[in-house]
């Protein structure tokens, strides 16, 4: 068994369909095997069996590796806490941070046997874009403590010496 570093990715929940539009694919069932998927500047030598090359919108090479999770993956808070299998519906389209213990399984495709990583327990945190958070709110305003009393009227009125 291996564990991984932190890494940030994304969950696949979704039912590839070629029939139909991507915005239309279906989320797959609670019981059923989705993916996280993480994508790396360079290729980690822990990865470099099962990491897939393909280069970005930018016209830069990346690697994209796919942990497969199953039903008897065990689930993490960031605290720790073992916790129940979020829904399929929280964890589409948002990007997340986690750790990860998996097996890397190395069946014979032309068996149709299991092959690539293969998760046993995950540790997971929704990931946040902006390292700003909200700034506390202030305490209420106090008033100003009142100046000197205003001048008298008798005061304002006298001619200026110039």
């Amino acid at each position: 068994m291996e564990l991984t570093n932190k890494i940030t990715g994304y969950f696949d929940v979704k039912v590839y369909n070629v029939k139909t539009d991507k915005a239309n694919w279906k989320t797959k069932g609670e019981d059923e095997q989705i993916s996280f998927t993480a994508t790396f500047p360079e290729l980690k030598k822990e990865f470099e069996k099962y990491a897939k090359p393909y280069t970005n919108k930018d016209g830069v090479q990346r690697f994209a590796v796919q942990f497969k999770i199953g039903a008897k993956c065990r689930w993490f808070d960031e605290n720790a806490k073992q916790v129940t299998k979020p829904t399929n519906e929280s964890l589409d389209k948002k990007r997340f941070e986690v750790v990860i213990q998996y097996n890397q399984l190395d069946g014979d495709p032309a068996q149709k046997e299991a092959s690539g990583y293969w998760v046993n327990a995950i540790q997971f945190k929704e990931f946040v874009e902006n390292p700003f958070t909200a700034f506390e709110p202030r305490p209420e305003a106090q008033p100003f403590e009142p100046i000197a009393a205003a001048p008298a009227a008798s005061e304002t009125e006298k001619d200026l010496p110039f």
